[in-house]
């Protein structure tokens, strides 16, 4: 079942120049990540799996930057919580002939009966740490199935993005650390999965 788009991104808000100006006191990056609640309203465990589809770009792309990607390989991690920490699952590329896109596939994870899960694909931060100027661009739609496909249940969807916007250069001790967030809603939808 396809579920709704969604977009990630590690990139500057606005142009980096070489001289002090507004432009450089108004620059920051924007970390946005694609955040998916589902709700299992059976009353039995369910097995699940994720697939993220995006466009298949050059990468890096032309015209751009040879530090800025729009794959999701090695620079994005997909978390899972139910009621605990952030665990990881694992997820790579499917082997799709002749096409125009690329196709991942997660793991299978366990959603138990009457929970709700926190599922999100999210920049790897760790890498911005790193390199400041690494770049991440990566948009397309995010679908699920079940193992149980024989017998379908209903499943509660909530997909969202969120984002946080921070200062282009975190070590200079003079400048002011200012986070701002975003959140909205890509629609909800219930069905049998």
């Amino acid at each position: 079942m396809d579920i709704s788009p969604f977009e990630l991104l590690l990139k500057s808000i606005a142009p980096r120049t070489a001289t002090a100006s507004t432009v450089n006191v108004l620059s920051r990056v924007i970390v946005q990540g694609y955040f998916l609640t589902i709700s299992n309203l059976e009353k039995r465990d369910r097995e699940l799996k994720l697939f993220f589809t995006i466009s298949e770009p050059s990468d890096p792309p032309i015209g751009s930057p040879a530090n800025e990607t729009r794959v999701l390989d090695n620079k994005t991690v997909l978390l899972y919580d139910v009621a605990a920490k952030n665990v990881p699952i694992n997820f790579r590329r499917t082997e799709v002939v002749n096409e125009k896109f690329i196709r991942y596939e997660s793991d299978s994870f366990i959603l138990p009966s009457w929970a709700t899960v926190s599922l999100q694909l999210l920049p790897d931060v760790q890498q911005f740490l790193n390199n400041q100027q690494s770049l991440l661009e990566v948009r397309g739609f995010a679908s699920l199935t079940s193992d149980d496909a024989v017998s379908p249940g209903e499943l509660f969807f909530n997909p969202e993005i969120r984002g946080t916007f921070i200062p282009d250069n975190l070590s200079d001790p003079v400048k002011d650390i200012d986070f701002d967030q975003i959140a909205y809603s890509l629609g909800t939808t219930r069905t049998k999965v």
